[in-house]
């Protein structure tokens, strides 16, 4: 912890000073630095993994599970033709239970 003295105030009063703890900033570099050698040196990271990975995030794990629902959808036979566009595909697709 580190004490500032306040520009203005009684130096003689504990008013006069405000603390500043360093230790949670130091703590998050130091996490920081060891997951960024874990990642390069030892891959622990599976790919399909998009938290606490440089360069992905949570859109692109949006947009990987929305293109594999597109394909699965387009994968599947439909009956009724109105079916698949209703949902914005190319090609009609079965109604989905869940």
């Amino acid at each position: 912890m580190v004490i500032i003295y306040k520009t203005g105030k009684d130096a003689t009063t504990a008013k006069g000073y405000r603390p500043i703890v360093l230790a949670n900033t130091v703590g998050k570099l130091a996490d920081k630095s060891v997951a960024d050698l874990l990642q390069e040196h030892i891959h622990l990271f599976q790919e399909g993994q998009y938290g606490f990975r440089k360069n992905r995030s949570a859109i692109d794990a949006l947009m990987c599970i929305t293109s594999l629902a597109t394909r699965a959808l387009l994968k599947r036979p439909s009956t009724d033709p109105q079916k698949g566009h209703r949902l914005g595909l190319q090609q009609p697709a079965e109604r989905t239970t869940y």
